[in-house]
């Protein structure tokens, strides 16, 4: 993986850079990253977060271990 270093970064960048990585629990490196993912990439919807925290965690859910999917038994099961 690659490394960014940026220098120069106005007080006031750096001041909303530190209350938005406070708020969110994270790093200022890792809030910085989480914002450049955002900008460049679009925002996440949770569905897609959720998805790519299991795919990062290898955990894989039913969907990977070959069951059916969750959702689909509960409407089935509705359907009775």
């Amino acid at each position: 993986m690659a490394t960014l270093q940026i220098r120069d970064v106005p007080a006031q960048v750096m001041e909303k850079l530190q209350i938005a990585a406070a708020r969110e629990h994270r790093s200022l490196a890792r809030q910085a990253m989480a914002m450049l993912e955002q900008a460049l990439v679009g925002p996440v919807t949770g569905p897609e977060r959720r998805r790519a925290a299991l795919a990062r965690s290898g955990i894989g859910g039913a969907r990977a271990a070959g069951l059916p999917d969750p959702v689909v038994l509960v409407r089935e099961d509705r359907g009775r």
